[in-house]
């Protein structure tokens, strides 16, 4: 029998996942996560690179085609919905924020009190030392070479994502409590306009607060950015997905907080 070792290549993260019109992903963060203080810098001098939606020729990513439907002003192109103006005065769906994904991630932060920030990413075409992982498609996506319909039809060719995930601190204000009274439950309001509202506390105070007074709690939300390049009709298409994720369930304070 044959000796076995460990691989030389260090710990990775890997994303696996199978998406139902016919492709599965094998994507690996190959490099170890950094952590820093404070938010991720979304803006500002030291800010991270636009994200950019333009479709280009396949396997040229210098020729970029600008299609009308990436103007948040025109009301004439095929997108849906076709009038943005609501959006637009809402803040939701901007010029910049189309042409700079981003600053959805930015906007749903600013007010926040993030402390520390852990970042990683995964993708299909890791780099050096080993060229893991990829994407696999069925026939129907990758297309025929030959025939009137030749070409990709919607084939996923690249997929990568960015996680960061944040340390937020917040101050809520607990109102007058009775020890022995029911839990309180208290959600954390908008940073900002526009903004989702944070995690629920659940606050039980030992012993009675007899006037309305404000303590520190921490959460851990996560925000990602993941692009996805789709290839049909001659055009490799970048589909970019933002979130923010803030726990669901009721987070409990500790007696500690009163102190």
């Amino acid at each position: 029998m044959g000796h076995e070792t460990d691989p030389v290549l260090a710990e990775s993260l890997t994303r696996m996942a199978s998406i139902p019109h016919g492709t599965t992903i094998n994507a690996q963060c190959l490099a170890p996560t950094t952590s820093f203080p404070g938010p991720p810098p979304f803006t500002g001098p030291n800010a991270l690179a636009p994200v950019d939606i333009t479709p280009f020729v396949i396997g040229n990513p210098g020729t970029r085609i600008k299609f009308a439907s990436q103007k948040a002003s025109a009301t004439n192109t095929p997108r849906l919905p076709q009038d943005l103006t609501n959006f637009i005065t809402a803040g939701t769906i901007t010029q910049p924020i189309l042409d700079n994904p981003n600053l959805v991630l930015a906007n749903a932060i600013k007010g926040q009190n993030i402390t520390k920030t852990i970042v990683f990413t995964v993708s299909t075409t890791p780099t050096a030392p080993l060229l893991a992982g990829g994407t696999a498609n069925i026939d129907f996506l990758q297309g025929s070479p030959v025939g009137i319909q030749s070409g990709p039809n919607a084939s996923a060719v690249e997929m990568s994502a960015t996680f960061w995930i944040e340390e937020v601190q917040h101050n809520i204000e607990v109102p007058i409590f009775k020890h022995g009274e029911a839990p309180l439950l208290i959600q954390v309001p908008p940073a900002n306009p526009g903004a989702q509202a944070g995690p629920t506390f659940k606050v039980h105070p030992p012993h009675d607060i007899k006037a309305p007074k404000y303590i520190s709690v921490t959460f851990t939300q996560i925000q990602y950015m993941q692009t996805v390049f789709l290839n049909f009709a001659g055009l490799t298409w970048p589909h970019v997905s933002c979130a923010t994720l803030v726990p669901s369930k009721p987070l409990d304070v500790p007696a500690s907080a009163f102190k």
